[in-house]
């Protein structure tokens, strides 16, 4: 009986050893098993040595070193950011090297792998030049290939985050791979990720500039103009004044896919609020007073619309364009619309004539305007079908006069020049 219960005795030690053997006790198991590199032990061993010794940072270290080599990237990440932070409380400027340099070690490793994909990834789409032919299938499987690369640098860079979420070059990166996969609205949320790390980074606010373009000419291109204005306000929050033009645009395509009536002219007086906002601090930008004039007529504010058609004309008293707009604008006022074609129609295809010897039928309205004001700084005169048009130019008296057929169909009265 003695003899069986001393050999129960030596089987239970026998068993506590080997547990022990296997499973290791405490921190000094840990740091044996991490240097073994026997990561299955060292991460039975990891929980146990935590219980035991919360406040040691070398604990979380060498738990995180095991979890960082079995690729458990995201409780590795935990586990250093513990421990960096007890070290800082603690004051323990050799641990928080230490851990500093162990997290370092790993989140580097797929920081740099990301950008050799990135890198690989760009060379190969520079090698097919800036318009590809896509109808070829070699061109479509060297395409293929590159967003293989993107998509790796992706997930290197989404492990590099997992060790190391404060480090604003992994947060750009990561957008600069999702922006180049086309996910243009969660690069934007990487880029303003980096940004909170870092505000000043430069390179995150290009890049989140550039996705934020991307991302509104997305949402223009598959007519989501709701999503398009609220990605161009960021822009312009920004500083980009050039963004109030394409919120503006984006109005006025709603406008123009909606029923008539006032929903609709609200729509279109809606664009023209945002082309003030741009034209206050670029007046001289005739296209988008061209834009603006458009949206008021179409917003039915013909008023306002000829008012800055008759500005435009008066800036460019020889251009044919602000003709063309006031046209557009005075589509209610058939003489003062008529006479505006009928001078663009001149400038356009007409000839002109410096201070000519006019000489116009002694009962005309033309005689009458040269009695008043003399002779013009420029004529310009044109046959359309039997029709002659008449132009007269007055821009140091601040008058221009259209006839046709002798009779004048339309004047404009602005400051002089």
């Amino acid at each position: 009986m003695k003899s069986i219960l001393r050999w129960a005795l030596v089987l239970v030690g026998l068993m506590v050893v080997y547990s022990l053997a296997l499973a290791g006790v405490g921190y000094t198991s840990l740091k044996l098993y991490v240097g073994q590199k026997n990561w299955p032990r060292a991460l039975m061993n990891g929980p146990k040595a935590l219980e035991e010794d919360p406040e040691k940072p070398d604990v979380y270290r060498q738990y995180g070193i095991a979890l960082a080599e079995s690729d458990s990237l995201a409780r590795a990440g935990q586990v250093l950011a513990k421990g960096l932070e007890i070290a800082k409380a603690q004051n323990d400027a050799d641990q928080l090297k230490e851990l500093t340099t162990t997290r370092d070690y790993y989140y580097i490793k797929r920081f740099n792998a990301a950008a050799v994909q990135l890198q690989n990834g760009l060379e190969v789409e520079d090698s097919l030049g800036k318009q590809p032919d896509t109808s070829k299938v070699e061109v479509r499987a060297v395409l293929a290939q590159t967003t293989q690369k993107f998509r790796q640098c992706l997930e290197m860079a989404d492990e590099a985050i997992l060790l190391k979420a404060d480090d604003e070059k992994c947060w750009s990166l990561r957008g600069n791979a999702l922006g180049k996969l086309g996910r243009h609205a969660e690069a934007v949320q990487a880029y303003r990720k980096a940004l909170e790390v870092k505000p000043d980074y430069q390179l995150a606010k290009d890049n989140l500039f550039a996705s934020l373009t991307n991302s509104v000419v997305t949402y223009m291109r598959a007519q989501d103009w709701e999503s398009a204005v609220v990605t161009a306000e960021q822009l312009v929050a920004m500083g980009d004044t050039n963004s109030l033009v394409t919120i503006g645009d984006c109005y006025t395509n709603k406008a123009i896919g909606t029923p008539k009536g006032a929903q609709r002219d609200s729509m279109f007086l809606k664009a023209v609020t945002y082309y003030q906002k741009y034209l206050a601090n670029n007046p001289k930008d005739t296209t988008v007073i061209g834009y603006c004039i458009s949206s008021m007529t179409q917003g039915h504010d013909s008023t306002s619309a000829i008012a800055m058609a008759k500005g435009l004309v008066a800036a460019e008293p020889y251009e044919p364009f602000g003709y063309m707009r006031l046209a557009e604008a005075a589509s209610g006022n058939s003489s003062l619309a008529n006479g505006a074609l009928s001078t663009f129609a001149v400038l356009v295809k007409g000839q002109q004539v410096l201070k000519p010897e006019l000489k116009p039928a002694p009962k005309s309205q033309a005689a009458g305007i040269l009695a008043r004001l003399g002779p013009p700084d420029r004529v310009y005169t044109h046959s359309i079908d039997k029709y002659k048009i008449l132009c007269l130019f007055y821009p140091k008296k601040g008058e221009i006069h259209g006839f046709v057929q002798d009779q004048e169909f339309f004047k404009i009265l602005f400051t002089p020049i």
